[in-house]
C-alpha cells in the first residue's frame, strides 16, 4: 500500500466497520481491500460502501 495518512486510515476503518457484515471471509483476511476500494472513489465513503457491496 502506498503510504496513507491518519485520516485516510480512519476513513479505511469507518468502510470496513459499515461493510464488515457483507464480506466474506476470505474479503476480511484481505488487509488491502477496504484501502483499494476508498482508494478507487477517492475515499468517498458512500461510493466506496456501495461499490464493495456489489
Amino acid at each position: 500500500m502506498d503510504s496513507i495518512t491518519d485520516e485516510e486510515k480512519e476513513m479505511i476503518e469507518e468502510l470496513r466497520r459499515r461493510t464488515i457484515n457483507d464480506m466474506t471471509p476470505k474479503m476480511l483476511e484481505d488487509v488491502s481491500l477496504c484501502y483499494r476500494f476508498a482508494k478507487a472513489r477517492d475515499f468517498n465513503l458512500e461510493q466506496a460502501e456501495t461499490m464493495l457491496r456489489k
